[in-house]
């Protein structure tokens, strides 16, 4: 009986010790994970989200498509933090894709409060889009070059026979896809048999050319502030439309507008050799 006892005390202090010791694992097992997670780049995902600190029981989500994940975050954040979007919000949701993506559906149910797309694709989408969505600002007379970091670019088959050349995926894309390829093709050059290669997204785009996995690309003289060393350029287009942001027609409120426009300030670094127009708004 003794034995017994003994052999069953055994066996429960070690299945005891088997689920402590399998407890333990597990929360340092989902420590590490979380930990992992809050390391991982804002690129690793197409979507952030912030709380605005907003009590309101009644506030709904302010929802942002931006065509880069570049300053996405620093966008949410700002717009976060601002007073009049807290009153009548309580998160900001940003995400970035590609434009081929966003849907005619999308358009037609205002998935999105703020846009940022070519007005001509959207048109493509829904053609009354003005029924649904304003134009709230552009950043127009947007120069666009031809960039490389060892030489001045010169469009001919022998200049190119040699050189990497990234493009966006993003046939949409003026300024990294239409632009270039039409100068490539005034030039008469092929650009199927050019070494060409297509990215996803604008930022592993520049970070390849920064590292000199790529020879040319297509970017705005502000990119130069982006490289440590000095660029060579050859002008694509002086008169190109850089941005444009299209907000629901059903946001009246001149306060909103003027957080909107306010918060988009942040990119007039990237263009600032541009003419920045503001629509819809009376002055803030």
């Amino acid at each position: 009986m003794i034995m017994r006892y003994l052999a069953l005390r055994t066996h429960w202090g070690f299945a005891t010790l088997a689920a402590l010791l399998f407890a333990v694992t597990a929360w340092t097992s989902a420590a590490l994970t979380q930990h992992e997670t809050g390391t991982l780049r804002l690129g690793d995902y197409d979507e952030y989200r912030c709380g605005t600190g907003s009590i309101s029981t009644a506030a709904g989500t302010l929802s942002i498509l931006t065509a880069t994940s570049s300053n996405a975050k620093a966008l949410a954040d700002k717009l976060c933090a601002a007073p009049t979007i807290s009153h009548h919000y309580d998160a900001v949701r940003i995400s970035w894709k590609p434009r081929a993506l966003l849907t005619a559906q999308q358009l037609l149910e205002e998935e999105y409060d703020l846009i940022w797309s070519r007005e001509h694709y959207l048109l493509g989408l829904v053609p009354d889009l003005a029924a649904y969505y304003d134009t709230l600002m552009r950043y127009e007379n947007y120069s666009v070059y031809w960039v490389s970091k060892e030489s001045t670019p010169i469009l001919s088959a022998a200049y190119f026979s040699d050189k990497k050349v990234g493009l966006l995926k993003d046939e949409r894309s003026h300024t990294h896809y239409q632009l270039p390829l039409r100068s490539m093709k005034a030039a008469g050059l092929n650009a199927r048999a050019e070494n060409v290669q297509h990215y996803d997204d604008i930022a592993a785009l520049y970070s390849d050319f920064a590292s000199g996995e790529l020879d040319l690309i297509s970017a705005g003289k502000m990119f130069d502030t982006q490289i440590t060393q000095p660029l060579q350029h050859t002008l694509i287009d002086d008169h190109a439309t850089a941005a444009t942001f299209f907000v629901r027609r059903a946001i009246t409120d001149d306060k909103i507008l003027c957080a909107l426009t306010s918060a988009l300030a942040i990119y007039d670094v990237f263009f600032e050799d541009t003419r920045r127009h503001v629509f819809r708004l009376n002055p803030c």
